[in-house]
């Protein structure tokens, strides 16, 4: 069998084209391949694509569940009055979130009100504990 390019009397070795035509063949595929837009194949989604034709998010929706979850849309704030930041967790976003978490930790020493920075102590307590511990 000869190529199927025009003028070419090689032997056939891939699709039809000697192997200097499929080279170039296979060449000009790539740029094709190359100059299409990648972007994720879920409707009204623009994210650049990652796999199977599909973002990063809606591949993992497919990889998890099977199908695209597209009715679930969730744009939680934080509930803190004037904050408009993203929720994190409990309701808060990250910065609130902390706040709560630390405001209502004291000192494990007894009698000392400070707020609790690390290991149960305040910090004054916790250079001491430290300071104690070296010395031993």
């Amino acid at each position: 069998m000869k190529c199927k390019e025009k003028k070419c009397h090689g032997k056939v070795f891939a699709r039809g084209y000697c192997v200097k035509h499929y080279g170039l063949w296979v060449k000009s595929q790539r740029v094709i391949q190359k100059s299409l837009p990648k972007i994720c194949k879920a409707k009204s989604c623009n994210l650049p694509y990652k796999s199977k034709g599909y973002c990063n998010k809606h591949y993992l929706q497919m990889l998890r569940h099977g199908e695209l979850r597209t009715d679930r849309v969730i744009t939680k704030t934080c509930k803190i009055e004037g904050c408009s930041l993203k929720h994190k967790a409990k309701g808060f976003c990250n910065k609130h979130y902390l706040i709560d978490l630390l405001k209502n930790k004291k000192c494990g020493v007894n009698g000392c009100d400070r707020a609790y920075r690390s290991k149960g102590y305040c910090y004054k307590h916790l250079i001491l504990k430290a300071k104690e511990k070296r010395e031993k």
